[in-house]
């Protein structure tokens, strides 16, 4: 057992690629390096909390190696990722709109800092209405088709490198795969439109599929 004897020797923010399992092989990933020294902080805390209440315990040492190491920094490595594309997708909806609203002679969206919190507000709304669905639908096309729009959709950040620092994978045929899942989002849409049993549905499935 190593000699722990402060919260200094369980925060010892640790260099990303000198862990066993580092998934990127030889190139430095910048988001997963963030990720782990986060939770280099957050376990090296959670381990010392706990071995001065329980000194000598095993689940302190399971916190910091580098196997529940690079768990965890990957889970809050894609959550630094999502976080990062969400806010770029509120930025780009906030221009558009302060950009359309000048060209309308108006001032464009004025909700919060600048008008941008609008963005944030129309998002609470959307998660925030009623769930109301026909008895007859195919539930399984109806609330899967949704899910894998939504998905696609997150998947596609995932493959665009943002700098040879900061992706996610970066396949040599990456804007082949991207296409490919642009492409699923209109299948989708048409089957959400086939499995609600309505013919008017259907219809609008298919016009947005077209």
């Amino acid at each position: 057992m190593a000699d722990y004897v402060s919260i200094r020797d369980w925060i010892n923010y640790p260099d990303p690629m000198s862990n066993e399992f580092y998934p990127f092989g030889d190139a430095y990933n910048l988001p997963y390096d963030i990720s782990l020294k986060l939770w280099d902080i957050i376990g090296g805390t959670l381990a010392w909390l706990l071995d001065l209440l329980f000194p000598g315990n095993t689940v302190s040492e399971w916190l910091v190696c580098d196997g529940t190491s690079n768990f965890f920094a990957l889970v809050i490595f894609m959550i630094v990722i999502f976080a990062v594309a969400f806010l770029a997708v509120l930025v780009a909806l906030w221009e558009e709109r302060k950009v359309l609203g000048r060209g309308m002679d108006r001032r464009g969206t004025m909700i919060g800092m600048w008008g941008f919190l609008q963005c944030v507000a129309d998002g609470f709304k959307t998660f925030m209405k009623d769930n109301i669905a026909s008895t007859r639908i195919d539930k399984m096309g109806y609330w899967w088709t949704v899910s894998l729009i939504v998905g696609t959709s997150v998947l596609i950040d995932c493959m665009i490198p943002l700098s040879n620092r900061w992706f996610v994978v970066d396949y040599g045929t990456g804007l082949l795969i991207i296409m490919a899942l642009y492409a699923l989002a209109p299948l989708f849409i048409l089957v959400s439109g086939w499995s609600q049993n309505n013919k008017y549905a259907l219809i609008g499935g298919i016009r947005a599929a077209r």
